[in-house]
């Protein structure tokens, strides 16, 4: 690969055929995890990742949430978005090796 190319991107699946795979999924899901935390992305009631069935992979609520409760608080600076993730040097790595 010559320096223009940009490395192939893999993303983590969506679905786990087996302990292993749900094995490799958590793995790679603690480093989104991570990034999440580092930057004040808060999830207080959802566990993430979390296996369903058929092995669909997802997040779960952990505890009950009242009526317009929120359960997910995003900080403004932060966007979501492959370009966004591509350009942070923690989310870039992550996007490569995964």
């Amino acid at each position: 690969m010559d320096k223009t190319e940009k490395p192939a991107v893999t993303i983590v699946p969506d679905h786990a055929t087996s302990d292993e795979m749900k094995e490799i999924i958590r793995k790679k899901c603690e480093k989104f995890n991570e990034w999440c935390k580092n930057v004040g992305i808060i999830s207080p009631k959802i566990t993430y990742p979390e296996f369903f069935e058929g092995g669909l992979v997802g997040g779960m609520i952990n505890t009950p949430i009242e009526h317009c409760e929120a359960f997910l608080y995003v900080p403004y600076k932060v966007i979501i978005s492959i370009d966004k993730c591509v350009s942070d040097p923690y989310m870039q790595k992550f996007y490569e090796e995964n």
